[in-house]
């Protein structure tokens, strides 16, 4: 602890206690304060050792939420911060999410002071104090509550922005929420004019009627289904990284929660034989289900692919570049099979 606050004097300490040690009664948090006053100095509680990582990550939210210094807070009209983004890794898809969240946010008129998290700094996250709206997704929901209670601000609690539809509708209900109908109108029109044009060759050529499995974080499935219907393709699996639940649980899709190795391998050589033409996964699931099929790696862990200019997967912009993704994995594995 003492070495942590050498190195980063300005930082958030969060200490999580073992179970056996939080049945000792050890209270971290004196300790904490003890070693380091100056700091912001956190204990997250995880309430069942059953919990996933979904629940760890929306508890760590959630003790931020609590404990940070909000004094002086100006909740201010117009001005709205993004509480639950899931931030999983340092690279460019994620600041390229979190600046294309911005660019939505001034098309209708507003001010993105703060997103939870963003890799940003503890003074960013404080910057939450000045938002008048606080906008609510699936990964921070209790944090999110927590500090639209703190500041009197106003929730909006959204979907994840991931595919046409799903950001038109996310677009519309930030609109509602802060009174700006009109704008987000005229911004999803203008948008859908500059994307639209530039699928009308690549859809038909690539991408219709391609059968796609998903594996990965259970909150992103609903919307990679959705994005794979706008495409004229059909998401037909989804191996979930997360508990089950109606909530994390995509509806009309074959949808499995935490299976084991053999229980996946079994149903992956299933959808092999009847037929499936890429897998979406992170690394995790290419190493345990080595798809003959073409794959592109999404989500945490990503050791094959790597984003070092900005590249988002929300909003508009983020549809344009997982299409563009997905319709590039077949190109080269064509070519692969077609070589002698």
């Amino acid at each position: 602890i003492r070495e942590v606050v050498r190195i980063a004097p300005r930082a958030a300490l969060m200490v999580a206690p073992w179970p056996l040690n939080k049945k000792a009664k050890i209270d971290y948090g004196r300790l904490l304060r003890q070693e380091c006053p100056s700091n912001l100095t956190l204990v997250p509680t995880f309430r069942n050792p059953r919990e996933d990582w979904l629940d760890g990550y929306a508890t760590v939210l959630e003790t931020l939420a609590e404990g940070i210094d909000l004094r002086g807070a100006r909740p201010r009209r117009g001005t709205v911060a993004i509480v639950g983004y899931l931030m999983d890794r340092g690279e460019g898809e994620h600041r390229g999410n979190v600046k294309e969240l911005g660019r939505i946010c001034r098309a209708l008129g507003l001010r993105l002071v703060s997103v939870w998290l963003s890799g940003g700094s503890i003074a960013e996250l404080r910057a939450v104090r000045d938002a008048g709206v606080i906008i609510s997704l699936p990964h921070g929901r209790r944090a999110a509550a927590v500090l639209a209670r703190r500041l009197k601000a106003d929730l909006i609690e959204a979907e994840i922005p991931l595919g046409l539809g799903r950001t038109e509708a996310w677009i519309r209900l930030v609109a509602a929420g802060a009174g700006r109908q009109r704008l987000a109108e005229s911004y999803i029109a203008k948008e859908l004019g500059r994307i639209i044009p530039r699928l009308e060759w690549v859809v038909p050529y690539a991408l219709l009627n391609r059968k796609i499995a998903f594996s990965g974080d259970p909150y992103m499935a609903s919307g990679m289904a959705s994005l794979c219907s706008e495409i004229g393709a059909a998401l037909i699996a989804a191996f979930l990284t997360g508990a089950s639940s109606k909530a994390r649980n995509p509806a009309n899709i074959g949808a499995v929660a935490q299976p084991s190795a053999s229980q996946a391998r079994a149903i992956w050589k299933r959808l092999e034989r009847d037929g499936v033409d890429l897998l979406i996964g992170n690394t995790d699931a290419f190493a345990l289900l080595q798809p003959k099929c073409p794959y592109i790696e999404f989500g945490y862990p990503s050791l094959r692919h790597h984003v070092l200019r900005e590249e988002p997967y929300l909003g508009f912009e983020g549809a344009l570049g997982l299409i563009q993704r997905m319709s590039n994995a077949f190109v080269p594995f064509a070519a692969r099979r077609a070589s002698p």
